[in-house]
Protein backbone atom coordinates (compact mmCIF):
# COMPACT_ATOMS: atom_id res chain seq x y z
CA UNK A 1 0.00 0.00 0.00
CA UNK A 2 3.00 2.23 -1.11
CA UNK A 3 1.06 4.28 -3.33
CA UNK A 4 -1.17 5.47 -0.33
CA UNK A 5 1.43 7.44 1.02
CA UNK A 6 2.49 8.47 -2.98
CA UNK A 7 -0.96 9.72 -2.86
CA UNK A 8 -0.02 12.12 -0.05
CA UNK A 9 3.30 13.12 -1.01
CA UNK A 10 1.63 14.29 -4.61
CA UNK A 11 -0.92 16.56 -2.64
CA UNK A 12 1.71 18.28 -0.43
CA UNK A 13 3.23 18.82 -3.41
CA UNK A 14 0.80 20.03 -5.38
CA UNK A 15 -0.49 22.21 -2.40
CA UNK A 16 2.71 23.89 -2.87
CA UNK A 17 2.57 25.08 -6.36
CA UNK A 18 2.30 28.62 -6.78
CA UNK A 19 0.76 28.03 -9.83
CA UNK A 20 -2.07 25.74 -8.13
CA UNK A 21 -2.47 27.84 -4.57
CA UNK A 22 -3.42 30.86 -7.74
CA UNK A 23 -6.41 28.12 -9.37
CA UNK A 24 -7.63 28.09 -5.66
CA UNK A 25 -7.93 31.84 -5.55
CA UNK A 26 -9.55 32.10 -9.29
CA UNK A 27 -12.07 29.44 -7.99
CA UNK A 28 -12.96 31.86 -5.56
CA UNK A 29 -13.05 34.40 -7.29
CA UNK A 30 -14.95 33.00 -10.26
CA UNK A 31 -18.44 33.60 -8.78
CA UNK A 32 -17.60 37.55 -9.24
CA UNK A 33 -17.84 36.87 -12.97
CA UNK A 34 -21.02 35.11 -12.93
CA UNK A 35 -22.53 38.14 -10.87
CA UNK A 36 -21.25 40.75 -13.27
CA UNK A 37 -22.36 38.90 -16.50
CA UNK A 38 -25.69 38.05 -14.77
CA UNK A 39 -26.21 41.63 -14.06
CA UNK A 40 -25.64 42.65 -17.50
CA UNK A 41 -28.90 40.82 -18.26
CA UNK A 42 -32.30 41.89 -17.59
CA UNK A 43 -33.80 38.28 -17.09
CA UNK A 44 -32.64 34.30 -16.73
CA UNK A 45 -30.14 35.72 -14.45
CA UNK A 46 -30.01 32.54 -13.03
CA UNK A 47 -29.05 30.53 -15.83
CA UNK A 48 -26.04 33.27 -17.16
CA UNK A 49 -25.21 32.71 -13.59
CA UNK A 50 -24.48 29.08 -14.14
CA UNK A 51 -23.17 29.64 -17.43
CA UNK A 52 -20.36 31.77 -15.65
CA UNK A 53 -19.42 29.28 -13.98
CA UNK A 54 -19.43 26.13 -16.06
CA UNK A 55 -17.06 28.13 -18.37
CA UNK A 56 -15.20 28.66 -14.96
CA UNK A 57 -14.80 25.39 -14.12
CA UNK A 58 -13.84 24.38 -18.03
CA UNK A 59 -10.69 26.77 -17.60
CA UNK A 60 -9.85 25.83 -14.52
CA UNK A 61 -9.85 22.47 -15.35
CA UNK A 62 -7.59 22.98 -18.37
CA UNK A 63 -5.43 25.03 -16.74
CA UNK A 64 -4.72 21.94 -13.50
CA UNK A 65 -4.27 19.33 -16.23
CA UNK A 66 -2.18 21.26 -18.92
CA UNK A 67 0.18 23.37 -16.92
CA UNK A 68 0.13 21.77 -13.36
CA UNK A 69 -0.26 18.08 -14.05
CA UNK A 70 1.61 17.75 -17.57
CA UNK A 71 4.44 20.22 -15.81
CA UNK A 72 5.01 18.18 -12.86
CA UNK A 73 5.10 14.73 -14.54
CA UNK A 74 7.21 15.60 -17.45
CA UNK A 75 9.84 16.71 -14.29
CA UNK A 76 9.40 13.62 -12.72
CA UNK A 77 10.57 11.62 -15.97
CA UNK A 78 12.69 13.71 -18.14
CA UNK A 79 13.83 15.34 -15.12
CA UNK A 80 14.54 12.54 -13.23
CA UNK A 81 12.48 13.63 -9.99
CA UNK A 82 11.19 10.22 -10.28
CA UNK A 83 14.42 8.28 -9.00
CA UNK A 84 13.88 9.87 -5.26
CA UNK A 85 10.26 8.14 -5.62
CA UNK A 86 10.93 4.57 -7.35
CA UNK A 87 13.51 3.30 -4.59
CA UNK A 88 12.84 -0.36 -3.05
CA UNK A 89 10.23 -1.17 -1.67
CA UNK A 90 8.04 1.24 -4.06
CA UNK A 91 7.25 0.05 -7.80
CA UNK A 92 6.38 1.29 -10.55
CA UNK A 93 2.97 0.51 -10.14
CA UNK A 94 3.04 2.16 -6.57
CA UNK A 95 4.30 5.38 -8.03
CA UNK A 96 1.90 5.22 -10.65
CA UNK A 97 -1.50 4.76 -9.11
CA UNK A 98 0.01 7.15 -6.30
CA UNK A 99 0.38 10.22 -8.80
CA UNK A 100 -2.90 9.24 -10.70
CA UNK A 101 -4.81 9.56 -7.23
CA UNK A 102 -3.07 12.42 -5.90
CA UNK A 103 -3.79 14.71 -8.86
CA UNK A 104 -7.31 13.75 -8.76
CA UNK A 105 -7.09 14.92 -5.40
CA UNK A 106 -6.13 18.23 -6.26
CA UNK A 107 -8.27 18.33 -8.79
CA UNK A 108 -11.45 17.32 -6.44
CA UNK A 109 -9.98 19.73 -4.47
CA UNK A 110 -10.28 22.71 -6.74
CA UNK A 111 -13.88 21.60 -7.97
CA UNK A 112 -15.27 21.55 -4.36
CA UNK A 113 -14.02 24.97 -4.09
CA UNK A 114 -15.33 26.74 -6.84
CA UNK A 115 -18.94 24.88 -6.12
CA UNK A 116 -18.89 25.90 -2.35
CA UNK A 117 -17.89 29.99 -3.61
CA UNK A 118 -20.00 29.66 -6.25
CA UNK A 119 -23.35 28.28 -4.18
CA UNK A 120 -22.46 30.48 -1.35
CA UNK A 121 -22.53 33.53 -3.70
CA UNK A 122 -25.38 32.47 -5.72
CA UNK A 123 -27.44 32.09 -2.65
CA UNK A 124 -26.37 35.47 -1.37
CA UNK A 125 -27.01 37.27 -4.99
CA UNK A 126 -29.71 35.40 -6.73
CA UNK A 127 -31.22 33.54 -3.75
CA UNK A 128 -33.29 37.51 -2.59
CA UNK A 129 -34.44 38.18 -6.09
CA UNK A 130 -37.79 37.15 -7.42
CA UNK A 131 -38.16 33.91 -8.54
CA UNK A 132 -38.44 34.70 -12.13
CA UNK A 133 -35.02 35.41 -12.14
CA UNK A 134 -33.94 32.66 -10.38
CA UNK A 135 -34.49 30.52 -13.21
CA UNK A 136 -31.84 28.26 -13.85
CA UNK A 137 -29.83 28.25 -10.48
CA UNK A 138 -29.25 26.28 -7.64
CA UNK A 139 -27.39 24.90 -5.47
CA UNK A 140 -28.23 21.25 -6.52
CA UNK A 141 -28.04 22.19 -10.11
CA UNK A 142 -24.25 23.76 -9.63
CA UNK A 143 -23.09 20.17 -7.82
CA UNK A 144 -24.63 18.18 -11.02
CA UNK A 145 -22.78 20.21 -13.35
CA UNK A 146 -19.46 20.11 -11.27
CA UNK A 147 -19.69 16.16 -11.07
CA UNK A 148 -20.23 15.88 -14.38
CA UNK A 149 -16.45 18.30 -15.31
CA UNK A 150 -15.04 16.05 -13.09
CA UNK A 151 -16.14 12.94 -14.26
CA UNK A 152 -15.10 13.72 -17.79
CA UNK A 153 -11.69 15.08 -16.76
CA UNK A 154 -10.79 11.62 -15.51
CA UNK A 155 -10.80 10.43 -18.91
CA UNK A 156 -8.44 13.53 -20.02
CA UNK A 157 -6.09 12.27 -16.87
CA UNK A 158 -5.88 8.88 -18.21
CA UNK A 159 -4.87 10.12 -21.57
CA UNK A 160 -1.97 12.37 -20.11
CA UNK A 161 -0.58 9.31 -18.16
CA UNK A 162 -0.91 7.08 -21.35
CA UNK A 163 1.51 10.37 -23.22
CA UNK A 164 3.54 10.59 -20.43
CA UNK A 165 4.28 7.01 -20.67
CA UNK A 166 5.51 7.05 -23.91
CA UNK A 167 6.93 10.50 -24.94
CA UNK A 168 10.16 11.71 -24.95
CA UNK A 169 10.65 14.93 -23.64
CA UNK A 170 8.75 17.91 -22.07
CA UNK A 171 7.38 19.27 -25.60
CA UNK A 172 6.31 16.70 -26.80
CA UNK A 173 4.21 15.87 -24.14
CA UNK A 174 2.59 19.08 -23.98
CA UNK A 175 2.33 19.73 -27.61
CA UNK A 176 -0.01 15.74 -27.46
CA UNK A 177 -2.00 16.63 -24.79
CA UNK A 178 -2.88 20.00 -26.11
CA UNK A 179 -3.75 18.28 -29.41
CA UNK A 180 -6.11 15.88 -27.67
CA UNK A 181 -7.95 18.48 -25.92
CA UNK A 182 -7.91 20.50 -28.89
CA UNK A 183 -9.17 18.01 -30.85
CA UNK A 184 -11.85 16.34 -28.37
CA UNK A 185 -13.29 19.74 -28.45
CA UNK A 186 -12.85 20.74 -32.11
CA UNK A 187 -15.01 17.40 -33.84
CA UNK A 188 -17.89 16.95 -32.33
CA UNK A 189 -18.88 20.64 -34.16
CA UNK A 190 -17.28 19.36 -37.39
CA UNK A 191 -19.48 16.19 -37.35
CA UNK A 192 -22.78 18.01 -36.46
CA UNK A 193 -21.81 20.20 -39.57
CA UNK A 194 -21.33 17.45 -41.60
CA UNK A 195 -24.93 16.01 -41.02
CA UNK A 196 -26.30 19.09 -42.94
CA UNK A 197 -27.25 17.88 -45.80
CA UNK A 198 -25.68 20.31 -48.30
CA UNK A 199 -22.43 20.01 -46.01
CA UNK A 200 -22.29 16.16 -46.46
CA UNK A 201 -23.16 16.13 -49.99
CA UNK A 202 -19.80 18.01 -50.96
CA UNK A 203 -18.18 15.78 -48.50
CA UNK A 204 -16.00 12.64 -49.40
CA UNK A 205 -17.07 9.96 -47.57
CA UNK A 206 -13.84 8.48 -46.58
CA UNK A 207 -13.55 11.60 -44.66
CA UNK A 208 -16.29 11.63 -43.35
CA UNK A 209 -15.41 7.79 -41.80
CA UNK A 210 -11.92 9.05 -41.05
CA UNK A 211 -13.41 11.95 -38.73
CA UNK A 212 -15.96 10.00 -36.89
CA UNK A 213 -13.40 7.26 -36.15
CA UNK A 214 -11.13 9.68 -34.62
CA UNK A 215 -13.80 11.42 -32.76
CA UNK A 216 -14.64 7.80 -31.74
CA UNK A 217 -11.53 7.12 -30.50
CA UNK A 218 -11.13 10.61 -28.65
CA UNK A 219 -12.67 11.17 -24.85
CA UNK A 220 -16.14 12.77 -25.41
CA UNK A 221 -16.31 16.38 -23.59
CA UNK A 222 -19.81 16.77 -23.28
CA UNK A 223 -19.88 18.06 -19.82
CA UNK A 224 -20.21 21.90 -21.23
CA UNK A 225 -23.54 20.78 -23.08
CA UNK A 226 -24.35 19.19 -20.15
CA UNK A 227 -24.27 22.42 -18.29
CA UNK A 228 -26.33 24.43 -20.43
CA UNK A 229 -28.88 21.73 -20.60
CA UNK A 230 -29.18 21.49 -16.43
CA UNK A 231 -29.19 25.41 -16.46
CA UNK A 232 -32.13 25.31 -19.41
CA UNK A 233 -34.31 23.25 -17.07
CA UNK A 234 -33.16 19.81 -19.01
CA UNK A 235 -33.29 16.86 -16.88
CA UNK A 236 -30.30 13.96 -17.32
CA UNK A 237 -31.76 11.24 -16.87
CA UNK A 238 -30.32 8.70 -14.63
CA UNK A 239 -29.10 6.16 -17.43
CA UNK A 240 -27.55 8.59 -19.22
CA UNK A 241 -25.43 10.18 -16.06
CA UNK A 242 -24.61 6.29 -15.45
CA UNK A 243 -23.09 5.95 -19.13
CA UNK A 244 -21.79 9.25 -18.70
CA UNK A 245 -19.53 7.64 -16.13
CA UNK A 246 -19.39 4.07 -16.99
CA UNK A 247 -17.80 5.84 -20.43
CA UNK A 248 -15.02 8.19 -18.78
CA UNK A 249 -14.21 5.99 -16.15
CA UNK A 250 -13.77 3.15 -18.85
CA UNK A 251 -11.52 5.44 -21.12
CA UNK A 252 -9.48 6.32 -18.11
CA UNK A 253 -8.81 2.59 -16.75
CA UNK A 254 -8.17 1.70 -20.47
CA UNK A 255 -5.58 4.35 -21.01
CA UNK A 256 -4.30 4.35 -17.24
CA UNK A 257 -3.36 0.12 -17.73
CA UNK A 258 -1.52 0.82 -21.36
CA UNK A 259 0.32 3.88 -19.97
CA UNK A 260 1.40 1.64 -16.88
CA UNK A 261 2.90 -1.48 -19.11
CA UNK A 262 4.70 0.74 -21.51
CA UNK A 263 5.97 2.96 -18.18
CA UNK A 264 6.94 -0.02 -16.52
CA UNK A 265 9.23 -1.52 -19.80
CA UNK A 266 10.28 1.92 -20.05
CA UNK A 267 14.34 2.79 -19.68
CA UNK A 268 14.54 5.99 -17.48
Amino acid sequence: MLWIELVRLTWLEIWQSRSYRIMLVLALLAPALGIVLGSLFMVDIGKVYVDAIAASSQVLAMVYFIFLVVTMMSRDIFDRICYMLLTPPVTRMDYYIGRFVGFQMGFVALLLLLLLSSAIVGLLYIGEKPAFYQSGFSPWLLAWMVFFHFVQYISILGVIFFIVSWSSGNVETMLFSIAVLLFAWVFPPVLKAMQNPDVASDTPGGVVLLLQWVYEVLPHLQGAEISLSLAHGVAISLADTLLYVAEHVLYALVCFILGLLIFQRRDL
